[in-house]
């Protein structure tokens, strides 16, 4: 966690932004913004909804960027960085080529539903989490469903 002008800053790298407890653990840990440096390269519905799910279910800023162009082994990487709001709203996407986004950042975002409405939002989704829900949470798993190969994932 790194404090900064705008805010608590924590990162989740690529593929970790898909495990939607990091991004809890780094916001219990304070973050105010997240920030997921990507070379992601499943499709962008995928990548649209993890970062802007990631968001809401923290109440946190969620600042993605990804890889554009080719790498050297021929993988095209479709960019499409990303701000996200608290409330799950982007509030700037790139387009598939190099180009840079930016956003104000409100310092007091989730007091409204989304970013200028009129509604109080009446919930905090760090504060009512249901913690009897989590028993068993950290215990080895594996999908109903097969992938059709497994690369071996290293935990850290």
């Amino acid at each position: 966690m790194v404090s900064a002008s705008i805010g608590k800053i924590g990162v989740v790298i690529c593929y970790d932004g898909d495990f939607p407890e990091l991004a809890r653990v780094t916001a219990l840990k304070g973050a105010e913004v997240i920030c997921r440096p990507s070379a992601f390269l499943r499709t962008f519905d995928q990548w649209e909804l993890t970062n802007r799910a990631r968001a809401y279910d923290n109440h946190v800023y969620w600042i993605a960027s990804n890889l554009v162009g080719k790498d050297s082994s021929g993988s095209n990487f479709f960019g499409s960085s990303m701000i996200v709001h608290p409330s799950g709203m982007k509030l700037a996407q790139a387009s598939g080529c190099e180009e840079f986004v930016s956003a104000m950042l409100e310092a007091d975002p989730i007091r409204k539903i989304t970013p200028g409405a009129s509604r109080d939002q009446i919930f905090d989704h760090i504060e009512d989490r249901n913690l009897d829900s989590y028993k068993g949470i950290l215990s080895e798993g594996k999908s109903a469903f097969q992938p059709s190969k497994r690369i071996p994932y290293r935990r850290r």
